[in-house]
């Protein structure tokens, strides 16, 4: 299962008081962010990868194209909006994107993962960024295993981790025996289990923690 937790999501954070979920990794960054995952939803962090626009770019180079399928309100801000693709913001290039599938650069992967003023805002970009991620394992579940591990030594230096060598290579071949199996897709807070609400000036989403545990 891949679960998207929103940026919004108003939570308690350790030593720091009540805010945004996202505000804990700019307090404290990836160890921060853990402890206030733990904290509030009980779930344990075994390990943890972290990429930025560059790396992310990189690792998608390692990956390949990416057949994607695009709204006609996606294509039609892709193609206004190529500096998404970049990691400085300018433009090099023009986009000829259309509704329906289309084989993504990784620029245009960028981009799309990006997405933020098409659609319900950050619940669709969340969604698209698991699109991408589940359009990736495919990929690379659908290779050879051999193909599969130069994608992952191409994509390896792109990532900052605190899981060892060992940890992700045995992740790895656990997921070649078991076929891959199919991916779930969610968001937190789930459906119903939230309300939109005002607070000290920011736009927050204060669930119902218990049942989004």
């Amino acid at each position: 299962s891949l679960t998207s937790i929103m940026r919004d999501m108003y939570v308690e954070i350790p030593g720091y008081g009540s805010n945004r979920i996202n505000a804990a990794f700019a307090f404290g960054g990836i160890d921060l962010l853990d402890q206030t995952i733990e904290y509030n939803l009980g779930i344990k962090i075994d390990g943890n990868a972290l990429v930025d626009f560059g790396g992310f770019m990189e690792a998608m180079t390692s990956v390949g194209d990416l057949d994607i399928e695009l709204t006609a309100e996606e294509a039609d801000y892709l193609n206004q909006h190529p500096e998404l693709g970049t990691t400085d913001e300018v433009a090099v290039e023009t986009w000829n994107l259309h509704e329906g599938v289309n084989t993504l650069t990784p620029g245009q992967v960028l981009g799309y993962s990006r997405i933020r003023h098409v659609g319900n805002s950050d619940w669709d970009r969340t969604n698209r960024q698991r699109t991408v991620i589940m359009a990736v394992i495919d990929k690379v579940k659908s290779g050879h295993l051999v193909k599969g591990f130069k994608v992952l030594d191409g994509v390896a230096p792109n990532i900052i981790t605190d899981m060892s060598t060992m940890n992700i290579l045995k992740s790895a071949f656990a997921f070649a025996r078991s076929g891959g199996g199919s991916m779930q897709s969610y968001y937190l807070p789930a459906e119903g289990t939230y309300s939109s609400q005002n607070i000290d000036g920011m736009a927050v989403l204060v669930p119902d923690m218990e049942a989004n545990r």
